[in-house]
């Protein structure tokens, strides 16, 4: 049985929260989203409320979905070209768009998909793992061996993602299959924790012995202490904790 908390605050600097997340439960499935609107583009939080509504939505109406990557490509393309075609109709909402992370749990295996630099990351066994990689170009510059990971943190390239939802009418996306422990323990996240603790930090911050919505606000808490001035957005899953 999963349990699942969701926190999300407004940054200190921004004019609305442009994050939207959601975990919906369809029989034995769960699928968990987190939605970044982009911060310099209109309706940012439009395009995150969209977003997660669209995929939330063929989730749970679709008649008996396949639950495969090929699946999780067809209803993220859906939702990209929904947003793109909103917000080419909408004036208001032209040039809007927003990262993407999405973990779909069908029983012991997991189906991943990312756009953008929303993260999705995996404990266990005392290990704090990164499962997606961002699409920034700070990520482009430590997979070439330029930057090391931590110094990602606070560097001044760290908001300028190279892909998101909405860049184009149709998107790219590569979807992947993990495993799923016994003891498992999921956080997905937008950046407003993550360009401000290091990997260390937030695995530092993980008790097994204390609650879901416990490690969570320790998080948020130690991302405001870094002074993060972003909106703030996680979702912590977990098979055996409360």
């Amino acid at each position: 049985m999963w349990k699942y908390f969701i926190e999300s605050i407004q940054g200190k600097k921004t004019r609305k929260n442009q994050d939207y997340q959601e975990v919906n439960e369809r029989e034995d499935k769960l699928l968990a989203i987190v939605c970044d609107g982009l911060g310099g583009a209109p309706s940012g939080e439009v395009a995150s409320r969209l977003c997660v509504k669209s995929i939330a939505d063929s989730f749970l109406e679709e008649y008996n979905p396949p639950y495969t990557k090929e699946w999780m490509i067809e209803i993220v393309k859906e939702a990209n070209r929904f947003l793109y075609d909103y917000s080419v109709i909408h004036s208001k909402c032209n040039g809007m768009g927003t990262t993407m992370v999405a973990l779909l749990i069908n029983n012991d295996k997991g189906i991943v998909a990312n756009v953008g630099d929303s993260r999705l990351y995996s404990y266990e066994k005392d290990q704090l793992v990164q499962i997606t990689e961002d699409d920034s170009l700070v990520w482009e510059q430590f997979r070439k061996g330029k930057l090391k990971k931590d110094e990602m943190i606070r560097h001044p390239s760290s908001h300028l993602i190279t892909k998101h939802i909405a860049m184009g009418r149709d998107i790219d996306l590569k979807p992947f299959e993990i495993s799923i422990a016994k003891k498992q323990l999921f956080l997905l996240c937008s950046d407003g924790i993550t360009d401000y603790l290091t990997d260390e930090k937030i695995h530092s911050l993980i008790d097994m012995k204390t609650t879901l919505e416990e490690n969570s606000q320790k998080i948020i808490e130690a991302a405001l202490n870094e002074d993060s001035d972003d909106d703030i957005s996680i979702i912590l899953l977990s098979n055996y904790m409360s």
